[in-house]
């Protein structure tokens, strides 16, 4: 049985200017793949990402774009990752290595001064044993198998909790 966390993130604007026209709150469609920013056969996480880019499909989300991604590159040092531009919305999964994959990947949230402090940690060979990054715009994020998942709105977690669970889930309350 897989478990499943999910969690708040909470990102920098400067982040948030570099997502798609959906992921910042307007009503603008997302950025198309151009031949420099989509993910080729070449780059590290590609088959990972194929085998999420069929995921997607057999759960009626459709795809029309995979990316190279604008954050979760290099997260925890692991380079394996790739942005999905979907119908319900943007998704960024960073692919770690199995047979431990993200479910050994674990979080902690400190609030200070309107600044969200997230440290995370894993204990996987090869890999960073911690990193901490500082955010003030919301991210929300998954973890399922080798999967760490990373949605940008309410409507993107609720479509991937859905493929992932078979039925919505509730909402986890942010901080």
């Amino acid at each position: 049985m897989t478990r499943i966390l999910v969690g708040v993130l909470f990102v920098a604007g400067i982040v948030a200017s570099c997502l798609p026209a959906q992921a910042q709150g307007t009503t603008g469609q997302q950025t198309p793949c151009t031949a420099t920013s989509a993910l080729q056969p070449q780059d590290p996480g590609y088959r990972e990402a194929e085998a999420f880019r069929r995921f997607l499909q057999s759960h009626q989300i459709i795809l029309r774009c995979v990316a190279h991604p604008t954050i979760g590159s290099d997260f925890l040092g692991e380079v394996k990752s790739a942005s999905f531009q979907t119908d319900a919305g943007p998704i960024t999964v960073v692919f770690f290595p199995t047979p431990d994959g993200a479910e050994h990947v674990t979080s902690e949230l400190k609030v200070t001064h309107g600044k969200y402090r997230y440290t995370f940690r894993t204990r996987q060979s090869g890999l960073l044993d911690h990193q901490v990054m500082e955010f003030d715009a919301p991210f929300h994020f998954m973890i399922s198998g080798a999967w760490f998942m990373i949605t940008f709105d309410a409507r993107t977690e609720q479509a991937l909790r859905f493929a992932l669970l078979g039925y919505p889930a509730r909402s986890t309350p942010s901080q």
